[in-house]
């Protein structure tokens, strides 16, 4: 994806993009698509742009790690109007029309430097992103060879909290589009917010964090889940908020970490130099859930229905997707029925999992899940502040946080301490705290902290 953040850190990475822009604006006039030079705070745009997507497409080649002739990969972006020339304080400082024309320039016929394909929606899916790709000719302008992500540094944006629009929904309840950002209401409690994820980007742009490189060729470390290629530079997080509510979701993304599937992160991440392991909640959300009710859980695992055993991963998904349901589920959630013996109908296995939780039963199918979503979160970010404060590198992955090996206990009496303290759960029944934080080492550790 596209970074609106990236920057030219070296001088002379910076001279050869200033050039760039200096040929784009000579063949612009040359080809009569403009008939007089910008004025200069758009010439200064104009060329914050150019900056900005040779950085990405420098990035984006390096990490494809192919031959430099080779057309290189595509960067997906977002041309729409509602995005780029929308009024709104947080929006990236390089949207605009400058962005615009510095993206059409360069992938002109007559320039010939990159290559775009134009976004467009596709009924009951979210919307397909543009994209701009390099074209062997753009090296001829930037010194692809001797280039190291160190040359970039990254300019902290403001949109660190982003406010989601309600998803619209196709009539088979489907998502239809990338839900809309709303502006923000209320600077006054955002701003404390903001600056509590500015301070933990500014620490961990600051942490020793490395992935091993990927074998067997390709890209330079692999791809992400989503099919690109991972960039361990990627640490700029951002909190999400849902259903344009302040009171929903609030969780954080953008680390490349979170990309990484559990296996990976136990095997190629390394925190100060030190192989990482897994530490997260077990059965959160039910959990919170009798904490907010003020109500003793079931004894055992709160995923365990009778007559159901060995189905466990099942039962799972399908109590998350009745938290987030805004009414009874009527139909089984992706990809779940198969992980139930065939012939099972969801209704039953909806009403087992009530009569197994009654004193929360009244939760499920009103979107609780959402406001479950806002305590992790909250929750999480105070973990983390407490972590780095004691010189503890962590990164997190919504209801987990990797962490160097020799500080996994550490990290665990960390979350034990926030989940006790945190507002309201004080006075909580302390059997929920039984089993409610577990460490995973990487299968092959040996150390003592893995005994």
């Amino acid at each position: 994806m596209f970074d609106p953040s990236r920057r030219a850190e070296r001088d002379t990475l910076k001279s050869a993009l200033k050039r760039l822009a200096v040929h784009l604006e000579r063949e612009e006039m040359n080809l009569g698509l403009r008939n007089r030079a910008r004025k200069e705070k758009d010439q200064r745009k104009f060329r914050l742009a150019v900056e900005v997507i040779g950085c990405n497409l420098l990035m984006a080649k390096w990490l494809a790690n192919d031959a430099k002739d080779n057309p290189g990969p595509p960067v997906e972006l977002y041309r729409s109007l509602s995005i780029i020339r929308k009024a709104d304080p947080s929006r990236p400082e390089v949207y605009g029309q400058a962005f615009l024309d510095a993206l059409d320039l360069m992938s002109h016929p007559k320039i010939g430097l990159a290559s775009q394909t134009q976004g467009h929606r596709i009924e009951g899916r979210a919307g397909q992103p543009s994209t701009i790709s390099p074209r062997p000719a753009l090296w001829d302008h930037l010194p692809l060879d001797d280039f190291h992500p160190r040359d970039l540094r990254r300019e902290i944006e403001e949109g660190l909290i982003i406010l989601n629009a309600p998803k619209s929904r196709s009539k088979r309840g489907v998502s239809r589009d990338a839900p809309e950002r709303l502006p923000l209401p209320d600077i006054r409690r955002i701003k404390p917010m903001r600056n509590a994820i500015k301070r933990l980007n500014d620490n961990l742009r600051r942490a020793d964090i490395a992935l091993v490189e990927a074998e067997g060729g390709g890209p330079r470390f692999g791809m992400d889940r989503d099919g690109r290629p991972l960039d361990p530079t990627q640490r700029l997080l951002k909190r999400h908020f849902n259903n344009g509510s302040l009171e929903q979701g609030g969780r954080l993304f953008g680390g490349f970490w979170q990309h990484l599937g559990r296996a990976d992160r136990l095997q190629r991440l390394r925190i100060d130099g030190e192989r990482v392991a897994d530490v997260d909640y077990g059965q959160l959300y039910l959990r919170l859930c009798y904490v907010v009710e003020g109500a003793s859980q079931p004894a055992g695992d709160l995923y365990a229905i009778d007559g159901l055993e060995g189905h466990r991963e099942g039962i799972k998904k399908l109590v998350n997707a009745m938290l987030f349901a805004e009414k009874p589920l009527t139909r089984w959630p992706r990809d779940t029925a198969s992980l139930f013996p065939e012939g099972t109908k969801v209704a039953d296995v909806r009403e087992r999992v009530l009569a197994r939780h009654p004193a929360i039963a009244h939760r499920f199918g009103t979107g609780f899940g959402f406001r479950l979503m806002l305590i992790e979160s909250e929750m999480l970010i105070d973990l983390l502040r407490a972590l780095f404060n004691i010189g503890i590198t962590a990164l997190p992955i919504h209801d987990a946080v990797m962490v160097a090996v020799p500080h996994a206990e550490t990290a665990k009496e960390a979350m034990l301490e926030t989940f006790s303290h945190f507002d309201g759960f004080r006075d909580a029944d302390p059997d929920i705290s039984r089993g409610l934080v577990k460490i995973e080492y990487p299968a092959d550790y040996c150390g003592f902290e893995a005994l």
